[in-house]
């Protein structure tokens, strides 16, 4: 099917990348300025319209290949695009892959500047460095301007296939009754907690000329293939980026949608042998991508459109979710040491067990009376929904609204707009979780078993995405 001009998108990219010293997130115990850059740090923008009438609809998609958002500074950046380019707030999603090996921006859920815990000299482990957050801004607003000056008509082409070789659910049902993130030891794996989500998504856009100038890609896996190297690259998001690229054309604008990965990883704790580089996943990805594109069908995508809920949820009492022993045991802990208990002599990285207590006291303190908004954003484009979700959800809750969304594909798009932690489904909130113990025998939940928000939390999210893509595709 040829473009015609119903339907108009266009694509941009800018390079991210940050000098080496920058701080790193994705490990809030140490310190991880890069050494090396091993390959670019991209933001992409993607800005599509359609005219109906004498009324224009908008939406632009921003993906970074960058790890968390916090709350203030995703707000500033959907403000200042949307009040600079014209679009309506709620149209702009702000979506970061989650790439273990780059930057975060803003301030850090589980501690926060303002609180009374927080220590100057152990800054990274609750805020992303300032410095490039500074360097950032101007150059998403730059990313924006060219998507807009390359607005051009285009027809979609939507699909989607199964490939089992990339995600695995990282969560494990152990043999005592406890559920471990990352189990170490196989010997006491019962099994695994839940599923993953297989689908690799693609939507393309083409013009007049025939070109891909522009395209979606969805998969579901956390980024930390190189966590524990001083390396900065975009992961597994990056190399599928440029291998589709390769594939697609060079005109071809990849924006990576990484899905509700709050319990996936890109790799498979059971089966230690299966640890794909990254180049291998993105050509694992790429090959997939392009068996989805031959069978692909394209529409001029007459439907462009947007939709917004916020739901106030209250925080769910940190002695509800650890227990009355792990706070007391927190509070000894800090008040035994209340400086930093560090866990090297550069004083670049703090002991897991003093960091999770400072971070329990102070949740204590503010999830006694306080809440939270938590924004459910959909976009339409053609016959595709896009839903952003805040924070790391489970891969659970995507199942569900893909399970009910009336769009041809829904692609979920985890860590949008802002940052509250992991989200998981009922069950895997009663669980007893843990991510290793300390010598002493104290679990210590860290990351991916500690969880802000009330039990029924992931099920109201799901409600709300549903009823929000239901709003776009009534009639």
């Amino acid at each position: 099917m040829a473009a015609n001009d119903s339907l108009r998108a266009g694509a941009a990219e800018v390079d991210i990348t940050p000098a080496t010293c920058v701080h790193r997130g994705g490990d809030s115990a140490r310190l991880r300025p890069g050494e090396q850059v091993l390959d670019p740090l991209y933001a992409r923008a993607l800005v599509v319209e359609q005219a109906d009438g004498e009324t224009l609809h908008r939406v632009c998609l921003l993906s970074l290949d960058l790890c968390t958002p916090g709350d203030e500074i995703s707000d500033e950046i959907r403000s200042a695009v949307a009040s600079r380019f014209g679009f309506d707030r709620r149209a702009v999603m702000f979506h970061l892959t989650q790439n273990h090996s780059a930057p975060s921006l803003g301030t850090h859920q589980l501690l926060r500047p303002d609180s009374p815990y927080a220590r100057e000299e152990i800054w990274w482990s609750y805020q992303g460095d300032p410095t490039y957050a500074d360097f950032l801004k101007p150059r998403i607003m730059q990313v924006v301007e060219r998507a807009v000056a390359n607005l051009q008509p285009v027809c979609i082409g939507i699909g989607g296939m199964a490939d089992s070789r990339v995600a695995f659910n990282r969560r494990f049902i152990m043999r005592d009754g406890w559920v471990q993130t990352q189990a170490r030891d196989r010997s006491a794996v019962l099994c695994s907690e839940g599923p993953v989500d297989p689908e690799v998504g693609v939507a393309c856009f083409r013009n007049r000329d025939g070109q891909v100038i522009a395209a979606l890609l969805h998969h579901t896996a956390h980024p930390v293939s190189c966590f524990g190297e001083n390396w900065v690259t975009a992961s597994w998001p990056g190399a599928w980026a440029s291998r589709f690229r390769a594939t697609a054309g060079e005109a071809c604008i990849p924006l990576i949608i990484n899905g509700a990965c709050g319990n996936i990883n890109a790799r498979d704790n059971l089966n230690p042998a299966h640890q794909a580089s990254d180049e291998q996943i993105g050509q694992w990805l790429t090959d997939t991508a392009a068996q989805v594109m031959e069978s692909m069908t394209w529409s001029d995508g007459d439907k462009v459109g947007f939709a917004s809920h916020t739901i106030t949820f209250p925080f769910e009492p940190i002695e509800k979710t650890l227990g009355r022993d792990a706070i007391d045991h927190a509070r000894k802990v800090i008040e035994a040491e209340p400086e930093p208990r560090w866990a090297n002599d550069a004083h670049t990285a703090v002991d897991i067990e003093w960091l999770f207590a400072l971070y329990t006291l102070d949740l204590e303190r503010r999830t006694k009376h306080g809440t939270y908004d938590y924004e459910v954003q959909a976009l339409r484009i053609g016959d595709l929904s896009v839903v952003g979700l805040t924070g790391e959800p489970f891969v659970e809750g995507q199942l569900d609204i893909k399970r009910q969304s009336p769009a041809g594909r829904t692609f979920i798009a985890h860590m949008c707009n802002g940052w509250i932690g992991y989200i998981p489904p009922e069950q895997g909130h009663r669980a007893k979780n843990f991510n290793f113990r300390t010598p002493a025998g104290h679990p210590v939940r860290r990351g991916a078993n500690l969880f802000m928000l009330p039990p029924d939390a992931l099920a109201r999210i799901v409600d709300a995405s549903v009823s929000q893509v239901r709003q776009l595709f009534r009639g």
